[in-house]
């Protein structure tokens, strides 16, 4: 696998990884500053928008952020196509966190509910898991595209089956990719049918995967045509 998508990969997990980094706070606290970063706090915000009955936005900065973060790294007032002129600081510190947040606005549970923490708290039984057959209905979703440790040539394996298999999304902007994501909300949650926990049914799990097959496919185009957009240069093509 070439090193440049290895680089990639794991910029993309860097917002979750500083969860466990002592170096990083919350909300609301501080630590010792970190060079060459603008903060480091662990902006548990970023990773979800809650909405409304009516479509309005509860809480959260999911999709506000993504807006920031690419002005950030590309600003209004510079013209799109032309390579970006962000200081390399910026784009160190931006540029994993766009990724990682446009894949979040593209899992159903990211734009979620009020109230269980975007099936943080909804536990689950799934009998399709060996290895983890008791888990958070957020963690089930995260981990239906492929497991978080496929690497290599599994992984291109897994993207040029996704991209063969699924059509490409229209661009968009934002709130669309938000909406999207929202309207799947009803078809994200299994039902009780009198067991201790709702169970992963084989009808459910079929239907979430296609969903979350369709979603990282939808986030990986977005994405690489933002990304060229951004830095004037071609990186979209052959991957989602």
């Amino acid at each position: 696998m070439d090193s440049r998508n290895v680089h990639f990969a794991e910029a993309s997990t860097w917002p979750d990884d500083i969860r466990n980094d002592p170096r990083f706070h919350n909300d609301g606290e501080s630590a010792p500053a970190i060079p060459g970063l603008p903060d480091n706090a662990r902006h548990k915000k970023w990773h979800y928008v809650d909405l409304r009955a009516d479509g309005t936005v509860k809480d959260g900065l999911l999709d506000q952020k993504i807006a920031e973060l690419t002005n950030m790294l590309h600003p209004k007032s510079a013209s799109y196509g032309a390579r970006s002129t962000a200081a390399a600081d910026q784009i160190s510190f931006a540029l994993p966190w766009l990724i990682h947040l446009i894949a979040d606005i593209h899992q159903p549970l990211h734009v979620g509910q009020h109230g269980d923490e975007g099936g943080n708290q909804f536990e689950i039984e799934n009998p399709f898991n060996r290895r983890l057959p008791f888990s958070s209905l957020h963690t089930y979703w995260d981990d239906l595209p492929g497991p978080p440790w496929l690497r290599g040539k599994k992984l291109e394996q897994k993207a040029a089956w996704l991209v063969e298999h699924h059509a490409a999304p229209i661009q968009a902007d934002v709130r669309v990719w938000r909406d999207e994501s929202h309207r799947f909300l009803a078809m994200a949650y299994p039902k009780a049918e009198g067991g201790l926990l709702p169970m992963i049914t084989e009808d459910f799990q079929r239907q979430a995967k296609e969903i979350a097959q369709q979603r990282i496919v939808d986030a990986g185009y977005r994405l690489g045509r933002l990304l060229e957009k951004i830095f004037g240069t071609g990186v979209s093509r052959g991957t989602p």
